[in-house]
């Protein structure tokens, strides 16, 4: 399966992106501010676009398996988890069904329904 995230807006730090399975929509998402390539902020900076794997295991933080990136420049521990603002990624990527601006609602919703899907 090829996981695909379209950013589409950024505004006050947060950047909202669709994220696809297969070219199919699965949810929106939310990252930091995209930044200029090669420049990182730490826990307050998007991951750079690119392709990347993805593994699924333990989360020992959140205590559950969830999808991890591997091989991010710059980047380690990438997950992609519920939360609702930008103040909860750390450069992780959340998921939610809806989207009000710069915050997501029913994450918990979009995290199981992607685990769903690659479990």
């Amino acid at each position: 399966m090829k996981l695909t995230i379209q950013r589409y807006y950024m505004e006050q730090g947060a950047t909202i992106g669709a994220l696809y399975a297969d070219g199919v929509f699965i949810c929106h998402t939310l990252e930091d501010e995209v930044r200029a390539e090669g420049v990182k902020i730490k826990n307050h900076t998007a991951i750079p676009a690119g392709q990347y794997q993805v593994v699924i295991n333990m989360s020992y933080r959140f205590k559950r398996l969830l999808p991890l990136l591997v091989g991010v420049p710059m980047f380690s521990g990438i997950r992609i988890h519920a939360g609702n603002t930008k103040d909860d990624t750390e450069g992780c990527i959340l998921v939610g069904r809806r989207v009000n601006k710069n915050t997501l609602m029913e994450s918990r919703i979009a995290i199981n329904h992607l685990m769903g899907l690659l479990t």
